[in-house]
């Protein structure tokens, strides 16, 4: 994927350095990695987050799927 992303700061808010931004990316990563590792198939997991949200399957799938990836598409370490 080669689109850039345009982050904005919200007015009146603090600046949030980019260091402590690229650390939540692989927190979420590395966090997505150990729930997929956990024991809960995918599908469970699915029907879980779409009880409690009301969010669409097919949505959350792809959410599922592509948080693991975040930290290699978004930081370089």
């Amino acid at each position: 994927m080669t689109d850039k992303v345009a982050v904005k700061q919200a007015v009146g808010e603090p600046e949030v350095p980019v260091e402590v931004i690229a650390q939540a990316i692989v927190k979420v990563s590395e966090a997505a990695k150990k729930m997929r590792e956990a024991g809960l198939k995918e599908e469970a997991i699915v029907l879980l987050l779409h009880d409690y949200t009301g969010v669409g399957k097919p949505h959350i799938r792809l959410i599922l799927r592509a948080l693991p990836q975040l930290r290699t598409m978004y930081t370089t370490k």
